[in-house]
């Protein structure tokens, strides 16, 4: 039985050598860089080729909240033929260096129309993200933290140079910057972290997290 998941990789990557037979240009984004930002509307899928990108939607005060996390070998956005005006609030934005594969929704749903198996990943993934928005507004909770701190842990980990999700890796970050990459407050994530240490996951001191345990950390990222 699948279980909610915030990362989202490789959901497409099977369908490669079909998505580089219709009109692409290659991107590249720094650290910070939007893919796409609020207002722009959802009209050009990316396929993530490398590095880490958040999506983030503001509520009603303003305030940005994360929503999922995406990385290599998945599409974001994943088409679809209807506008709605919550997208006119979402951000796609480069958490480190990411390259992509930029489409046009237009060609995405002339491949779908006549590719059935590109149209039905479309629809396994769009379950997936159905799944974990339901599953986020109904339970709230320390659970739901540390799995996505759990994977986006792993995804920097990934993406930090001369990185091999080795014992001893290292990753220079703060827990304010953790807590702003996941959108919770510093309380929240300072749980989270503490639950991953608990588990002997990782490792902290003063502006350094240390991996400790791969597999226990890929285990945690899917416990939600």
């Amino acid at each position: 039985m699948l279980l909610p998941r915030y990362l989202f990789t490789g959901d497409f990557e099977k369908l490669r050598p079909e998505l580089l037979q219709i009109p692409f240009r290659v991107r590249r984004f720094e650290p910070g860089e939007f893919l796409w930002q609020a207002g722009d509307g959802l009209n050009h899928p990316h396929l993530i080729d490398g590095g880490l990108a958040k999506c983030t939607v503001a509520d009603d005060t303003g305030r940005r909240r994360c929503i999922s996390w995406h990385g290599p070998g998945t599409i974001f956005p994943v088409y679809h033929r209807n506008d709605f005006e919550i997208e006119q609030s979402i951000t796609l934005e480069a958490v480190t260096e990411v390259t992509s594969l930029e489409f046009s929704r237009a060609d995405h749903i002339a491949l779908a129309a006549r590719n059935p198996e590109f149209a039905l990943t479309t629809i396994d993934w769009y379950s997936k993200y159905v799944n974990l928005l339901l599953y986020t507004a109904s339970h709230v909770a320390l659970g739901s933290v540390t799995a996505s701190l759990a994977s986006v842990l792993m995804l920097l980990f990934r993406n930090a140079p001369d990185a091999a999700l080795a014992d001893s890796t290292e990753l220079r970050v703060t827990q304010t910057e953790l807590a702003e990459l996941l959108g919770v407050d510093r309380a929240s994530l300072v749980r989270a972290l503490g639950a991953l240490r608990s588990a002997g996951a990782v490792a902290t001191r003063r502006g350094v997290i240390e991996l400790t345990d791969a597999v226990a950390l890929s285990r945690l990222s899917e416990s939600v």
